[in-house]
């Protein structure tokens, strides 16, 4: 009996023991490390202080064995600020455009509306018609002002909450205290049109699909007045006065993610230099990386 107990104890040391050196396949294996008592899975960080990455980020890795004979290539680890999000080749997306491992950034396209004082000036020309030469003065007080115009920006991340980029404005004036004052009865100011561009730099803070930031914008206004004869042709003449302002802005905006590459967006913004310059505006935009990281 003592021989026959010996021989149970010696086996159940061994057993476990080449359990535990059996080696791994290759093949991704699910393990459950959860507590008998525990009824939901729990997100475990098993980083060590000597590891290279942020420590304040969370990383995805991969722990599995090399028994189960699938390709470990089936799965993507990327290093990500959000947890939960693991990029895989079936949710991912791919192509020139949209990739997570290209270069970030983000294209808007949108409309926005303005309200502010226009610049005071007066501009004294020449209209050509034919042969005979008519003076003009093209004149403007410094008054309310409004308009309408397409946008276009890109935006480039520096970091988790950080970007940078330039924004593209075309568009015309419905309000403007611009004055024409000539001997010819037949000439008119035939448009007025708004072009503007600036840098912008802002700040942004995302929870799931909902995103909010603020940013400064600065560069400059121009503002474009076309003379013409009432009867105008291809063949007749013209003249265009343009002026131009610098302007600097603080915005708040505001986005939703409709999709992890597609956004909605929208601004409220007021001047710094003129604190009636106001607008506000909406855009749709896309991310070549997703909710557009850095």
């Amino acid at each position: 009996m003592r021989v026959i107990g010996a021989l149970v104890a010696v086996t159940a040391g061994i057993v476990p023991a080449q359990a535990l050196a059996r080696p791994h396949d290759d093949g991704p294996v699910v393990r459950d490390h959860r507590h008998e008592s525990d009824s939901t899975p729990v997100v475990r960080d098993h980083r060590s202080h000597g590891d290279s990455h942020d420590a304040s980020a969370p990383v995805v890795r991969d722990h599995r064995g090399n028994s189960s004979g699938n390709s470990s290539s089936s799965t993507t680890v990327i290093e990500t600020t959000d947890v939960g999000y693991v990029s895989s080749p079936e949710s991912s997306s791919s192509g020139p455009l949209f990739s997570d491992t290209g270069p970030s950034w983000t294209l808007e396209v949108g409309g926005l509306a303005r309200r502010f004082q226009g610049p005071a000036f007066t501009r004294h020309g020449m209209f050509a018609d034919g042969d005979a030469m008519t003076p003009y003065t093209l004149t403007s007080p410094s008054g309310d002002t409004a308009g309408g115009a397409f946008a276009l920006r890109a935006t480039a991340p520096v970091n988790a909450h950080v970007y940078v980029g330039a924004e593209l404005e075309l568009g015309g004036l419905t309000r403007s205290p611009i004055q024409l004052m000539s001997d010819a009865p037949d000439l008119q100011i035939a448009s007025k049109s708004m072009v503007g561009t600036a840098a912008v730099a802002g700040v942004r803070a995302r929870q799931g699909i909902f995103e909010i930031g603020g940013e400064v914008a600065g560069g400059v206004r121009i503002l474009s007045t076309s003379i013409q004869p009432y009867d105008y042709t291809e063949e007749d003449a013209s003249a265009t006065e343009a002026v131009a302002s610098p302007v600097i802005e603080t915005r708040l905006r505001a986005a939703v993610w409709v999709h992890p590459h597609v956004f909605l967006g929208a601004q409220v913004g007021v001047g710094v230099l003129d604190h009636t310059d106001r607008n506000i505006g909406f855009s749709l935009g896309i991310a070549s990386r997703s909710y557009a990281r850095r």
